[in-house]
């Protein structure tokens, strides 16, 4: 059974390790590194800003004690981060995330950066494309 609940300090490095584990999701085709600017949002230190920061709600997916899944809300309307760890894809989790923040956050509209890896899934939640498909750094 999968239980959500939001996330503890404690969690971070749990929470880093799965989602520096999962980036390569971001990259494009025939990139082998992740750009600075997504390194330096992937540290620890960055995770425990973000989890100390009013601004961001974030949430974990637990199975048997394990972290499977993780979102970070920011100002209670842009998706930060969402991520499942590879072995938990396509079991409704990230959906069960999202569905969790918006009960608890009371969202009704929001905003999102995906990867293309990602765009399908957005779109099932009903989120729409406001731009074309653009890179920063790869």
């Amino acid at each position: 059974m999968i239980k959500m609940r939001e996330a503890r300090i404690s969690d971070i490095n749990r929470v880093a390790t799965l989602v520096r584990g999962l980036s390569h999701y971001y990259l494009g085709d025939g990139q082998n590194d992740c750009p600075a600017w997504l390194e330096l949002s992937l540290t620890d230190s960055a995770f425990f800003k973000r989890f100390n920061d009013v601004l961001f709600f974030n949430v974990v997916a637990e199975k048997d004690g394990a972290i499977v899944g993780y979102i970070s809300i920011k100002s209670d309307f842009h998706i930060y981060h969402l991520f499942v760890a590879s072995d938990y894809h396509r079991q409704g989790i990230a959906k069960a995330l999202w569905q969790y923040c918006q009960q608890q956050r009371n969202i009704k509209h929001s905003t999102v950066r995906s990867s293309l890896f990602a765009v399908p899934f957005y779109k099932k939640l009903g989120f729409s494309a406001s731009d074309s498909v653009s890179y920063k750094d790869g």
